[in-house]
């Protein structure tokens, strides 16, 4: 059984990569909307949907509308990367491919669950096509690359988490000092 400690870590790792990966996302949302595979960025759709549903929509308006939905998808990118950590360090898989099949798992949590089942949107086989297979590669790009910063990040937790703890082996100092270089 692994330490409080490790667990603490393993989630803070993870809501770093879900954060940086939410991040990575934004580009390709904004890409679709470019090229006129979506009419606007999805999270704006489903945040304005669960707005409207809560009858906030018009006390909030458009403008504050925007920036929840810009927080909350970050927000979301962090607690579920938070979950991934948590799983990954209890399990022996390798981080790939298991990080881009937990962003598969993000994907369809969302597209497969709870959006269209409060009515946000339709079932994915309803859903104007190819805006539904590039959302399913934006969420395995979120995956990856949490699960490349939750892995990036192991040595600097450890020193954070604990000061006294042993310093990175002299091999992946050298890769850092390689990179910074």
């Amino acid at each position: 059984m692994r330490s409080g400690e490790d667990i603490r870590d393993a989630a803070v790792r993870g809501a770093l990569g879900g954060l940086v990966g939410s991040l990575s996302m934004m580009p390709m949302i904004f890409v679709m909307v470019a090229i006129g595979i979506s009419e606007e960025p999805f999270p704006l759709t489903a945040t304005r949907g669960i707005v409207k549903r809560a009858g906030l929509y018009q006390s909030l308006g458009k403008g504050a509308t925007n920036y929840i939905t810009w927080a909350a998808h970050l927000m979301y990118g962090a607690t579920f990367g938070a979950l991934f950590g948590v799983l990954k360090g209890r399990t022996s898989l390798s981080t790939f491919p298991a990080a881009p099949l937990f962003g598969m798992m993000t994907y369809a949590v969302g597209f497969l669950g709870w959006l269209p089942l409060l009515g946000i949107v339709p079932p994915l086989w309803r859903q104007r096509q190819p805006a539904g297979v590039m959302r399913l590669m934006g969420h395995l790009m979120y995956g990856a690359v949490t699960g490349a910063v939750y892995d990036r990040t192991a040595s600097v937790a450890r020193q954070l988490v604990s000061p006294t703890a042993a310093p990175a082996p002299a091999e992946a100092r050298r890769g850092r000092e390689r990179v910074a270089a």
